[in-house]
Formats: structure tokens, C-alpha cells, sequence
């Protein structure tokens, strides 16, 4: 997906998480399309030890990688994933890329039967909407943490009896 909306093996790469289902083999790909491939424990060395015991620590340094990083790419919908977006704009806008996992995943089973050109096509199209853009569309409700409003004063009030109450209630106190 990666090389596909654009990114050259010229990329860095910092790749946060604990341990990797299937290991260094499964990281095997990745690493060959971007050299410039890292983890914590490839930057940090033994200065690391002191936090292994602790996965909330360790998931700490992962956390202040991804949020100075130019761009994030979620790999899931958890909680850390959400936040990290919702900081990214709200901290000023930084690219938080949100793979379309179900449409990607279909288009990943057969890639092979189709050029590159097409391909990169596809997921440029999959992907439209979710490449962290400023103005990509907001979604539902839900989303709190991933798109947080910039100013609660700036929403459109609900109850509008209410907000006129606190307007009153605030002019009286000036």
C-alpha cells in the first residue's frame, strides 16, 4: 500500500509494536521495499532494558515516535491508533494515513493478476479520503479521539435554551 500511494524505498520507516505475528519472516517484505526500516529496539539498543518489564513504558516510546513522526499509518482501529490521530490534528495538522483494511485486503488477494500501474490505481482510489489530507471528510460520531473538534465553543449548540442560559448567566458575571 505504502509504494502504492507513493512512498519510494527512500522512506523511514519506524515500525511500532511489540512482537510481530510470524516474527522477522513476516517483516521480511517490508524491510526489502524499505531499507530504512526501524523499530525501538533496533534505535535504542541495551539503553532499552531498564524499560522491558514495563509494556506500557515501552508502548510510551512507540507513541512519541509515531506523534513526531511526518506521517503515521494506523495498522489497526485500538485505542493508541485513535488518540495518536486525534493529537496528530489537533496539535496541528500532521498526516495520519487510515488504511481501508476491508477493501485492501480484497484487492491484496489478487494483485498479482493485474499490472502495477492498475494496482497502484486501485488502492490510490481505496484509499481516496483516508490519507490524512486536511480536508479529508470527518466521520461518525464515534470519532472523538481521531477527529477531535479544535474548540468545543466553535460546535453548534444542541440544546440552544441552554446555551443562551450560560451566555446570560456568563454576561451577568462581566
Amino acid at each position: 500500500m505504502l509504494r502504492a500511494v507513493g512512498f519510494g524505498n527512500e522512506t523511514y520507516l519506524y515500525v511500532a509494536s511489540g512482537e510481530i505475528y510470524g516474527g522477522e519472516e513476516t517483516l521480511r517484505p517490508l524491510r526489502e521495499l524499505f531499507p530504512n526500516f526501524y523499530t525501538k529496539e533496533m534505535l535504542a539498543g541495551d539503553d532499552l532494558k531498564p524499560f522491558l518489564p514495563f509494556s506500557s513504558r515501552l508502548a510510551a516510546i512507540d507513541f512519541i515516535v509515531c506523534d513526531e513522526s511526518d506521517v503515521f499509518v494506523t495498522n489497526n482501529n485500538g485505542n493508541m491508533a485513535k488518540v495518536l490521530a486525534g493529537r496528530r490534528r489537533y496539535m496541528g495538522h500532521k498526516r495520519t494515513i487510515r488504511p481501508n483494511t476491508r477493501k485492501l485486503n480484497v484487492l491484496f488477494q489478487t494483485w498479482n493478476q493485474t499490472g502495477w500501474d492498475t494496482f497502484s490505481r486501485k488502492v490510490k482510489k481505496i484509499q481516496r479520503g483516508l490519507m490524512g489530507e486536511p480536508d479529508d471528510p470527518r466521520h461518525g460520531r464515534d470519532d472523538f479521539h481521531e477527529m477531535p473538534s479544535s474548540c468545543i465553543c466553535q460546535r453548534v449548540p444542541v440544546n440552544r435554551s441552554a446555551t443562551m442560559q450560560t451566555r446570560n448567566l456568563l454576561s451577568q458575571v462581566r
